[in-house]
């Protein structure tokens, strides 16, 4: 793995709108290598793999662009897949900027008089702002952060910059900054059967696919494959695409006995090539420098998995597949549901909340968000005296987006998906995104407009229990249908009733034979590591994390906290070995390694 060298992408813009001057500080680890397009007085650079008319075609979006002289809305509509456009126009003295739906490529910008800086990297943001003497990180986004895991919005951690929202086009002129949302997701909803919804899916899986490999002719695909529902849905696609290309796959875990056993039983029954890449037991002891460059504080550094293997796996790949997103789209993973309970134990029934009954749906949504930071409530360690103001600004900053929601939402559970999916790159799993770009190219079969409309027009009871996802996976691959969900160790194809009796009866032969193999899968049976083992076990990381409460800058940019409860929680989280405070810990960490850098 490799460790002796800081793989961090940079890509950082400097414009002038005065004089119209243009430069750019970069390396070679974007990935893919932007096209830079030098025509007269204007400069244009396209990053990532822009689909126009169903195929990736960035040598006619440049044409196009260039005969415009400008970053058009109706044009930008038509355009599908990933992607970041830069204009630059010498002469007048502009500098444009446009993303996709999903602001797959993150940007970043500041301007301060008639300069301007950009950056998808926002630690570069942050080290320029500090050159000019200006940096002072607010209070309020970092316990946002903590809170959940990820912070919403344009906003960032500092008074200057910006996050550049999703479906924008940003013009630079005259020290003015104009901004264009050129579209907007619908929540029309279907009235298919259950049937019909599952084959549309199945057909519109492999459309994304096909676009997403219309120019690889020369490339070598991979594709991350867990034992999950995602990716195994996207390893069928390749036997049902016209371009027959055949993925080499690649597993990642402590053991091969946890999702690579599952993931191998897939691969055995395709006949794809299949590598296991283990992690190293001090993963969580290296390359700090380089994962806090990668995520800017902003996500949580730890969380970063998927880094470091492009020398491992060049030879078979150089762009890569991978699941995320169809988690929440498809199979109904963030939907407002608790479960049923028998004798206290939660079984496989979900009950739907009844949003539309609810008068404060920012506070629920505070409250209930499914991604929030689990098992420990942020709140718990604000001092009195700031406590009211800091949830009340929190309050402000969710119901600022709930109130942009209800022009395009129906009901209450419309809010809900467009705050689950509002700037979709700054979801808290974007370490996994990111990771997985250090290695080559990441495309992200999610990210395709004819499928994230068709999720909007899903009815709910479709998604949930993941009907619809099922429903497709089974049309494409009967028999990935019937392998073990590395989640549960059960078919992957079972419904709530499959399970809740398999495991009751699990529970039983464990109660009557005592013996273990007939728990439910954990934490270490999967990909992910358990943090709460991790900060015990790691050397580096334990001691960084129990002298967090003697650190000078963290109390200085934290000034809201309670160190010294936090003193006392790592006690005994660390030493005394209570359960619940890995993520929480490792996301402190996180702003602890920020703040030291300035």
């Amino acid at each position: 793995m490799e460790n002796n060298r800081d793989r961090s992408p940079r890509f950082v813009f400097e414009f002038d709108m005065n004089s119209g001057d243009l430069n750019i500080n970069k390396n070679q680890y974007l990935y893919p290598k932007p096209v830079e397009i030098f025509h007269g007085e204007l400069v244009l650079f396209i990053f990532g793999s822009p689909i126009i008319n169903g195929s990736i075609n960035k040598k006619s979006i440049s044409n196009d662009i260039i005969s415009m002289s400008m970053l058009d809305e109706n044009y930008l509509k038509k355009i599908d897949g990933e992607f970041l456009f830069v204009l630059v126009d010498k002469k007048n003295k502009t500098l444009e900027v446009a993303n996709d739906r999903y602001s797959s490529f993150t940007m970043f910008y500041f301007s301060i008089g008639s300069k301007v800086v950009l950056s998808h990297a926002y630690i570069d943001i942050l080290k320029k702002i500090s050159s000019y003497g200006l940096l002072h990180l607010k209070e309020d986004v970092l316990f946002e952060y903590l809170w959940f895991r990820r912070v919403f919005d344009d906003r960032t951690y500092d008074n200057y910059s910006k996050y550049l929202k999703p479906a924008r086009i940003i013009c630079f002129k005259k020290k003015r900054i104009n901004e264009i949302n050129y579209w907007t997701p619908k929540y029309i909803k279907n009235s298919n059967s259950l049937e019909t919804n599952s084959m549309i899916l199945k057909d519109l899986l492999i459309d994304a696919l096909e676009k997403k490999l219309s120019n690889v002719s020369s490339k070598k695909i991979g594709l991350f494959l867990s034992g999950g529902m995602d990716t195994r849905t996207i390893l069928s696609l390749f036997s049902h695409c016209k371009n027959k290309v055949l993925p080499h796959c690649f597993t990642i875990g402590y053991s091969e006995s946890g999702e690579y056993k599952t993931a191998k039983m897939l691969t055995g029954i395709s006949g794809m090539p299949h590598d296991f890449i283990k992690l190293n037991k001090s993963f969580y002891d290296m390359s700090w420098d380089e994962k806090l460059n990668m995520t800017g504080g902003l996500h949580n550094q730890f969380t970063i998995l998927f880094s470091g293997y492009s020398q491992v796996m060049s030879e078979s790949a150089d762009i890569f597949f991978h699941g995320h997103a169809l988690d929440y789209m498809f199979q109904g993973m963030y939907l407002p549901t608790v479960n049923y309970k028998i004798l206290g134990k939660k079984t496989y029934f979900k009950k739907v909340v009844d949003m539309n009954s609810i008068s404060n749906f920012t506070e629920y949504f505070i409250n209930n968000a499914p991604f929030r930071t689990w098992k420990v409530r942020a709140d718990d360690y604000l001092l009195p005296k700031y406590k009211e103001d800091m949830l009340n600004e929190l309050h402000n900053k969710i119901d600022l987006i709930t109130e942009e929601g209800r022009n395009v939402c129906n009901d209450n559970y419309d809010l809900w998906e467009y705050l689950m999916t509002h700037t979709p790159s700054r979801h808290y799993s974007q370490p996994d995104i990111i990771g997985m770009g250090a290695n080559g190219e990441q495309r992200k079969i999610a990210n395709d407009n004819n499928l994230f409309d068709f999720y909007t027009s899903l009815p709910l009871e479709h998604r949930l229990y993941a009907r619809v996802m099922r429903g497709a996976l089974k049309k494409l691959s009967p028999e990935f249908s019937n392998i073990i969900s590395a989640n549960t160790g059960f078919k992957i194809d079972a419904g709530p009733l499959d399970l809740t009796r398999h495991f009751f009866g699990l529970k039983v032969l464990r109660g009557v034979t005592r013996n273990k193999k007939y728990r439910h899968p954990q934490a270490k049976d999967r990909t992910w590591p358990d943090m709460d083992h991790e900060v015990r076990l790691r050397p580096k990381l334990k001691e960084a994390i129990i002298n967090l409460p003697n650190s000078e800058r963290l109390r200085d940019a934290m000034p809201f906290f309670d160190f010294k409860k936090l003193e006392r929680d790592i006690d005994l989280w660390v030493h005394k070995n209570q359960p619940g405070g890995g993520l929480f810990l490792t996301s402190i960490l996180t702003i602890d390694n920020l703040v030291k850098r300035f």
